[in-house]
């Protein structure tokens, strides 16, 4: 096997390809293994390869064919047509056509495998486009797998080896877009104008793609190997790295920190609130739906508790306790303590010190999976007979090892079913309703608190009075930043709908805790 040279603009002469007959053994120069694994940095990692039987193009399925262009240069970017208008005039206007091979297909003669000198010259009427692969373009899905062929077409792939370039390969592009978007939509280049292509959308399976998106994932499992492949792609492909912001207007900590800044896109949380119950008055006038004065409603039994059944119990303690990534601060660790005092009033108060020893003791040996949430309090009471604030770590890890062993013996002979003798236990019985209760009750605050977190991530709505001047106002928007704000707070409005509907079962939760409640205070006395 012939070794080719890659040249780069510092003239670097990288270290030769070993021969194999796998494209796995094949040992890639530095500075292309720069390029790759940072696409952020390709417009200075640019390679030129002079020899193109070296340089492979490869599927999602492992199908590999020879790109076969020398000169070829990494990470090209070019300036295409997107599509022709009605009078045949180019356009940079996204386009949704696909390809089809009688309307698109490669002419017998004439295609080219390096862009033109006008693909590289910006027009009024372009977009800028990222080349990452080539397709066959009489039989773009001539090698792509179908239903169950997958394993037939990995013995003939075996067989096949690495292909000569097809004669009717097309070139394969994405758009370059602002930000590294979550999606990348691929198209082939196909009847030129003026010897610059016009696009039309192509599978991803039937791509062919450059080494320099490939690199490193030739040895992986096609799930992997996908996302691998298209994530290098999109980050190549964008200018910021990073990913969009969201155009939400920002909701300030209160009156003092609005006052003090000029940022029209914020609002206190008593004027979100305030604007919130305007809109869906305003909605509910103009077209008497039931719904929209539930999401009303809803809104202000959030906004003053006390109008049911006064503030919720918390959980954040133990929550941040069954966290195992992460230590335990003597914040949480407190709340911990209180929160299982509330549930559960007849048990001692268990110091923040002992919490975090316990938990410190979990997480660093792994052991936080065999600790039910229903048993949380009878395992720290166990430890809190046996262990001292100066418990070094050793004894800390025995005695929490075998409050763990207590507590898989107290769970193994818990009756599993209403037998007359477990029935006729009144203190099994209250220990059943107990543990229901704490399994209802983390139910219904995490429904709640996911509710609040969908109409949280679309911000504040600011002042509008009613439904008709906030879309008048989408109408009329100047830019894209703005319209995105005014759809992200119509969102909100949707959101609070959405947990609105969501009450009747929150609410029968919260009628059966209350039964379960009266059934375990009766039980005690």
């Amino acid at each position: 096997m012939t070794s080719h040279t890659a040249h780069t603009h510092q003239q670097l002469q990288p270290p030769p390809y070993r021969t194999s007959a796998t494209m796995a053994d094949v040992e890639t120069p530095a500075h292309i293994m720069t390029a790759v694994a940072d696409p952020a940095a390709s417009s200075s990692q640019q390679t030129i390869i002079d020899n193109g039987r070296e340089d492979i193009a490869m599927t999602f399925a492992g199908e590999r064919m020879m790109v076969e262009a020398n000169g070829r240069r990494t990470f090209q970017k070019v300036y295409l047509y997107s599509q022709s208008d009605d009078s045949g005039q180019a356009t940079q206007k996204a386009t949704n056509k696909t390809y089809d091979v009688a309307e698109d297909g490669p002419p017998d003669e004439g295609l080219t495998r390096l862009p033109s000198q006008n693909e590289l010259t910006e027009d009024n009427n372009t977009r800028q486009y990222l080349e990452v692969g080539i397709v066959m373009g009489k039989d773009p899905s001539k090698y792509t797998p179908k239903g169950h062929q997958q394993l037939d077409m990995r013995k003939e792939r075996k067989l096949r080896g690495k292909m000569r370039r097809d004669e009717y390969a097309m070139r394969v592009f994405t758009p370059i877009t602002e930000f590294c978007e979550p999606q990348a939509k691929l198209y082939v280049g196909c009847n030129p104008i003026e010897d610059r292509p016009q696009v039309r959308v192509i599978r991803m399976k039937d791509v062919f793609y450059y080494s320099e998106f490939t690199q490193g994932f030739e040895a992986g499992a096609i799930k992997d190997r996908e996302p691998g492949i298209m994530t290098r792609i999109r980050k190549a492909a964008a200018v910021n790295k990073s990913q969009p912001g969201r155009a939400c207007a920002a909701i300030s900590a209160g009156d003092l920190k609005k006052w003090t800044t000029a940022n029209a896109l914020e609002a206190t949380p008593c004027e979100n609130l305030a604007s919130m119950l305007a809109l869906f008055f305003s909605l509910w006038r103009m077209t008497r739906d039931r719904e929209h004065m539930d999401a009303f409603a809803c809104l202000m039994e959030k906004a003053a508790p006390n109008l049911k059944h006064g503030p919720q119990a918390r959980n954040e303690g133990i929550v941040a306790f069954y966290d195992f990534e992460t230590q335990l601060s003597e914040d949480n660790a407190t709340k911990v303590s209180q929160e299982l005092k509330t549930a559960k009033p007849g048990i001692v108060e268990f110091t923040p010190q002992l919490i975090q020893q316990v938990h410190q003791a979990l997480m660093e040996n792994d052991l936080g999976g065999g600790l039910p949430y229903s048993d949380l309090a009878f395992f720290l009471d166990t430890c809190n007979d046996t262990l001292w604030p100066s418990s070094e770590a050793p004894a800390v890890l025995r005695e929490v090892q075998q409050a763990l062993r207590a507590v898989k013996r107290r769970d193994d002979h818990r009756p599993r079913r209403a037998t007359a003798d477990a029935l006729g236990d009144q203190s099994e019985l209250l220990s059943v309703f107990e543990h229901y209760n704490d399994g209802m009750r983390q139910i219904k605050q995490n429904m709640d608190k996911s509710g609040d977190a969908i109409v949280a991530q679309h911000g504040a709505i600011l002042k509008h009075g009613t439904i008709k001047d906030i879309m008048d106002k989408l109408g009329n928007s100047v830019d894209v930043y703005g319209a995105r704000n005014y759809h992200e707070q119509l969102g909100g409005m949707q959101a609070v709908q959405l947990v609105a509907g969501n009450r009747d079962a929150s609410d029968v939760m919260e009628r059966l805790l209350a039964i379960g409640d009266k059934v375990v205070v009766a039980g005690k006395r």
